[in-house]
């Protein structure tokens, strides 16, 4: 069956600058729109899926080998601004297999520090912050 993890995505601020935050729209490649998977290994898929929290779609993550597998989208930011992010996330089978390892299932900012919990094993849904807020200068993450 392999580790599974489903984003539903909620808008807590009042402009949500993500495109398809809900991933209520599908493209023909079966991912959401404006969403791209990126894996370290090979193996990962991603998709979207009828299990939901609210409305038609989540989106998934699908790791039936170790892996370091996310969605990924481009959200240009205004400098010196607050941004919340935020995530309702499920998971199942969520595994560290590499030795020493510590990571699980989480929601962060590509390529900085900032990121929510870990979480692993079997989460029947619950809302993911990071712990601390995403960086105030850069255009776009």
């Amino acid at each position: 069956m392999g580790n599974r993890m489903w984003l539903f995505l909620c808008s807590a601020i009042v402009l949500n600058t993500l495109q398809n935050p809900g991933f209520e729209e599908v493209g023909d490649d079966g991912l959401p729109i404006g969403w791209r998977g990126d894996a370290w290994g090979e193996g990962a898929s991603f998709g979207v899926s009828k299990e939901t929290r609210s409305g038609r779609f989540s989106a998934f993550i699908r790791c039936p080998e170790r892996n370091d597998a996310r969605l990924i989208q481009r959200v240009k930011l205004k400098p010196h601004s607050i941004y919340r992010l935020s995530a309702w996330v499920r998971t199942e089978d969520v595994r560290v297999a590499e030795k020493g390892g510590d990571v699980g299932a989480n929601i962060g900012v590509y390529g900085t520090f900032v990121k929510s919990e870990d979480v692993k094993g079997r989460r029947d849904g619950g809302r993911f912050r990071p712990s601390s807020s995403p960086p105030t200068s850069p255009t776009s993450t």
